[in-house]
């Protein structure tokens, strides 16, 4: 783990797709020094900018940018079309961007909660994650 990971985990830290976002840039190994996807630096946080992560999208390969394109929308700053979106995703890439929308969504937060879902009463969840992030 590198202090720019650290510094970007921590910037993303409380809200779950950003907190996706920053893990799948991470994890897909796209958050380099070299990269240029970040903004302020202050306090150890590190901010990513969807605006860079734009304009530099293109100039990945295509598996690459279709994580950028993910990344960008969890950030909240582009929609993604869902039929293109997985499709020619290598496995490794697919299963990060599939651990990213269960984090985005709250399920890793899930694990051992009981919730009540009104006609089958209360149902627990003590399997963890829908998709977990695969092992580093």
């Amino acid at each position: 783990m590198t202090s720019l990971h650290d510094g970007i985990r921590a910037w993303a830290k409380g809200i779950y797709p950003t907190e996706a976002a920053a893990e799948l840039l991470i994890r897909s190994g796209l958050a380099t020094d070299d990269a240029g996807f970040y903004g302020d630096t202050v306090g150890g946080l590190v901010e990513l900018r969807a605006d860079k992560i734009i304009d530099r999208a293109r100039t990945y390969s295509h598996s690459q940018e279709k994580i950028l394109r993910l990344v960008i929308s969890l950030l909240g700053q582009q929609d993604i079309n869902l039929k293109d979106a997985f499709r020619g995703l290598d496995r490794t890439n697919l299963q990060l961007a599939l651990a990213a929308i269960s984090h985005a969504a709250g399920a890793h937060e899930q694990a051992g909660w009981t919730v009540n879902d009104g006609d089958n009463g209360v149902v627990a969840h003590p399997d963890g994650p829908v998709i977990a992030w695969p092992a580093a």
